[in-house]
């Protein structure tokens, strides 16, 4: 989220290298919408899926080169997180964000700027949290198998009003295939039965095959600083895991407050501190264990070096990792909505 592409951490416009080229540079990333031609047409969708990694491969195979590093490595560090829990912790991240897309509590549109879906130079792909969906998205709410009907290539919508209007990633499209970035992108992303997580990501890029029905095989990509890690992301996961303990655990002291073989018995064991001296051994999981445990906090260290000393975007200026990747796979229909 190719040389083809028009990327300010690698150079727009011309190869010359002068100061032009750092101006519009830092132009490009500021403000990318001003770098996509007006003149291209607009094609509207909205999301159907969002695929999460599900093992390290697939974190691999999601995950995109975010700070331009020589080895060209994907990153995708807090999908390999993600990934991680689903498997050691049995906790069911992809199935909660296939029911909140079905049930429309999850709703992302895409408009995608071009002069052609073929091949276009200068397009862009804005990203809008989503709102109001038409038609209704289930016939029986109570049953999940009625769901998704607003998801059928007509559905109408409404740009969320707490949704970012300047989510643009500027790029080219090449035999059907966008490709765009880097920008600054929000992405909505359901963790459990609460409301979706906004990640506010950095460097994001897109790469997806575009028609004018669909977008298809696509992946988005992009970084979460640390504080944006802290504050919304941790504590999400932590949430996620109180409810599955809630629900499978009785309280007391563990090995035996909770119902065995259950998901909650299988986060208690591996995040639950139990030391010796240990104060926390309560049957429940805190965001500090979380973050201190031996299988996720490897994890947690940013990976990407993104930002300058200044806090402005400028990939591997300084040396210093500063921020934590995350790449997701993604596929979208036709939809109708007023572009704000």
């Amino acid at each position: 989220m190719t040389a083809v592409l028009c990327v300010p951490a690698l150079g727009c416009g011309s190869s010359s290298g002068d100061d032009d080229d750092d101006s519009t540079n830092s132009m490009c990333y500021e403000d990318p919408a001003s770098c996509v031609d007006p003149t291209g047409t607009d094609h509207k969708y909205v999301a159907d899926s969002i695929t999460m990694p599900a093992n390290t491969n697939q974190a691999q195979q999601l995950g995109m080169d975010l700070d331009g590093d020589p080895q060209g490595r994907p990153d995708n560090a807090l999908g390999q997180i993600l990934s991680t829990l689903s498997q050691q912790g049995d906790v069911g991240l992809q199935d909660s964000i296939d029911e909140n897309i079905a049930t429309g509590d999850l709703i992302l549109l895409f408009n995608l700027k071009a002069t052609a879906l073929t091949t276009a130079s200068d397009a862009g792909g804005w990203i809008y949290l989503g709102a109001n969906p038409q038609p209704t998205p289930c016939t029986d709410p109570m049953n999940l198998a009625t769901c998704g009907k607003h998801l059928d290539g007509n559905g109408m919508f409404d740009v969320a009003a707490d949704s970012p209007r300047n989510a643009v990633l500027h790029g080219n499209i090449v035999a059907g295939k966008f490709t765009g970035g880097p920008g600054r992108v929000t992405l909505e992303l359901s963790l459990g039965d609460g409301d979706p997580v906004v990640l506010n990501l950095i460097g994001a890029r897109i790469e997806v095959n575009a028609s004018d029905t669909a977008l298809t095989s696509g992946k988005l990509a992009g970084a979460v600083t640390q504080e944006e890690l802290d504050n919304n992301v941790l504590p999400a996961i932590v949430d996620v895991m109180a409810t599955s303990i809630a629900e499978d655990c009785a309280g007391g002291t563990p090995p035996d407050c909770c119902m065995p073989d259950s998901t909650g018995e299988t986060l208690v064991d591996l995040f639950d501190d139990c030391s010796d001296g240990s104060t926390t051994c309560d049957c429940q999981v805190s965001l500090d264990e979380l973050k201190n445990n031996d299988l996720i906090s490897s994890l947690l260290s940013p990976d990407v070096d993104l930002l300058d000393a200044s806090g402005k975007f400028n990939p591997r200026d300084d040396g210093v990792k500063d921020s934590l990747s995350l790449g997701v796979g993604f596929t979208a229909v036709g939809a109708s909505f007023d572009i704000p």
